[in-house]
């Protein structure tokens, strides 16, 4: 059973009056290259089902070729973009480990630490003398001891 195409391939130039666009002053449109079957596809159409059918064939190679290249690119651009790095001397490196050790906060001394601990327990005792006329009023409590 032979089928009607949807579209004809035959290249065949129409004859003048069954164009569908004609220019105002009724002259059709000068035809410059009547594609003849006897030549064969052009070259735009042969490199176009070449390309589709190795796509076809080779579509998952072609992918990682791809996406492979595409990452080495960018790797490569921030290899080239990234600034290069700093070389540092014996005298950079001390200096840099005694300005870290001299700036590093101190312990608190021995002194301190027992000092905090023991004021907790430090209190004042006032002692009352009953021969004593006048009692010195500083403001604190007196307590009697027996």
């Amino acid at each position: 059973m032979n089928r009607r195409p949807i579209y004809s391939k035959s290249g065949k130039p129409r004859s003048a009056g069954a164009l569908r666009f004609v220019a105002p002053d009724g002259v059709g449109p000068a035809i410059t290259h009547v594609h003849d079957e006897a030549e064969g596809p052009s070259f735009r159409q042969r490199a176009g089902l070449l390309r589709q059918g190795l796509y076809g064939r080779h579509q998952g190679k072609i992918l990682v070729v791809i996406s492979t290249a595409v990452t080495l690119m960018v790797v490569g651009g921030f290899e080239l973009l990234r600034a290069p790095s700093q070389n540092l001397t014996q005298r950079q490196l001390n200096a840099a480990v005694n300005f870290a050790i001299d700036e590093r906060p101190r312990p608190p001394s021995i002194a301190a630490s027992a000092y905090a601990r023991i004021i907790p327990s430090v209190v004042r005792v006032n002692g009352y003398n009953p021969e004593d006329p006048q009692p010195a009023d500083d403001g604190s409590a007196e307590v009697e001891l027996p």
